[in-house]
């Protein structure tokens, strides 16, 4: 008994076609939507992000893109909450020095 080792020979590809409208002609191509670059790409709208596109804004660059991957601003601090939670000791490390606010409410 003999048995052959060649491949099961493939069915010819058709060629590709374009469907035609009812009055015989192609559809228009789609075109892709114009992107303009930006100077600057911020990624996060966290509190970094959102501070670094302040200071460029105030520095008079305008042309700024944003990205956030989660539906609202706010990074850590949106993901993370803890009611009541608070800082034991005065801490200026999460206080932005470009958004004056009077006196807080509370020492810490």
């Amino acid at each position: 008994m003999t048995t052959s080792s060649a491949s099961p020979k493939k069915a010819p590809r058709k060629a590709a076609t374009r469907k035609r409208s009812a009055t015989g002609k192609r559809p228009a191509a789609k075109k892709a939507p114009a992107v303009k670059p930006a100077a600057v790409l911020i990624v996060g709208a966290g509190f970094a992000g959102l501070g670094m596109a302040i200071r460029l804004k105030q520095a008079g660059i305008e042309d700024i893109v944003i990205l956030e991957r989660a539906n609202a601003v706010g990074g850590t601090w949106r993901d993370n909450q803890y009611p009541g939670a608070a800082c034991d000791i005065p801490s200026n490390l999460y206080s932005l020095s470009l958004i004056h606010i009077s006196e807080p409410t509370r020492p810490y």
